[in-house]
């Protein structure tokens, strides 16, 4: 699997799926704002028994069956760019998850489509997705079956815990709404863990936290705005379940962003739960973005990008 032509490329893994085949146009897309170009992954297994009873299907019929798929994507590509972005085609076969991951070692996203739910039919699964969003060292987009190619909300929501994942996934979120021209939302969604919150010791207590919580964040926004004074920035606390908020959110969003793991997050919003929740709860592209980044990112003029110290 050759993968060495392009810098920094938008990595896409392809299937042959309509749901991949929209994952390309959201690459090609990003691609033409980004400056970049893109590289067409497709995965095909050495056999595929049709039936228990029938014979397998031999590797040959099965690369050639990828060949066409390629063709097919790379068609799609052009005519959402123009053939204005550099592209390259990498056919490989094995395992799906770790060739997906070598794919995109040097690449600024890897792109995959998300399936209609219970359609187990769709090679990228949700959990090929999750799987390669847990182990892949740069971010990994999964849009979603609904993305239309031409609507747009001009906003970016990103799931904030007050955990040094998630800033980064906030640093990712800016860059992304810089370039969209759109706005940052940053959600916090919390839901209190004690059956006595009425308590007024209790009630009290928390206000106290939350109030530290947003002058926290607060204060470690101020870098971000000095680096982004083109993107305006709101601040949700909600007391709801993360999921629910996130993905009610992300119906009128551009971007959903949140981090991969969120090692001494505060309460509410378990990241690694919720990014695998969202796999399937999103209704916009959702970006998850790995912590801690790899140092190469700062490099990267959008989604692999490094938070400041």
């Amino acid at each position: 699997m050759a993968t060495v032509g392009l810098q920094q490329p938008l990595v896409v893994g392809v299937d042959g799926s309509d749901d991949g085949l929209r994952a390309v146009t959201f690459a090609g897309q990003e691609a033409m704002r980004l400056g970049c170009g893109v590289r067409l992954v497709h995965v095909y297994h050495e056999s595929v028994p049709m039936t228990p009873m029938m014979a397998m299907l031999p590797a040959e019929t099965l690369r050639e069956a990828g060949q066409r798929l390629m063709t097919k994507a790379a068609r799609v590509l052009e005519e959402t760019t123009g053939g204005k972005v550099p592209m390259e085609a990498s056919l490989g076969h094995g395992q799906v998850t770790r060739l997906l991951l070598e794919a995109s070692g040097d690449g600024r996203a890897l792109v995959v489509g998300r399936r209609h739910i219970g359609r187990l039919e769709r090679l990228f699964t949700g959990s090929v997705t999750t799987a390669v969003a847990a182990r892949s060292g740069c971010p990994v987009i999964a849009v979603p079956a609904d993305w239309q190619p031409d609507r747009s909300h001009a906003r970016v929501v990103v799931g904030v815990d007050g955990s040094n994942a998630a800033m980064a996934a906030v640093h990712v979120a800016l860059e992304a709404a810089s370039q969209r021209g759109a706005s940052v939302l940053l959600l916090h969604a919390w839901d209190l863990p004690y059956p006595n919150e009425d308590v007024p010791r209790v009630a009290q207590a928390f206000e106290s936290w939350l109030q530290s919580f947003r002058e926290a964040l607060s204060e470690a926004l101020v870098a971000w705005r000095l680096q982004y004074p083109d993107v305006p920035v709101e601040l949700d606390i909600r007391r709801e379940h993360p999921v629910q908020a996130l993905s009610e959110a992300s119906r009128d969003a551009d971007l959903l962003v949140i981090a991969r793991h969120g090692t001494g997050a505060l309460w509410g919003m378990p990241v690694g739960s919720t990014a695998r929740a969202m796999v399937s709860a999103a209704h916009c592209p959702l970006v998850v973005v790995p912590h801690p980044m790899p140092a190469r990112a700062a490099e990267v003029a959008a989604f692999g990008v490094e938070h400041p110290s």
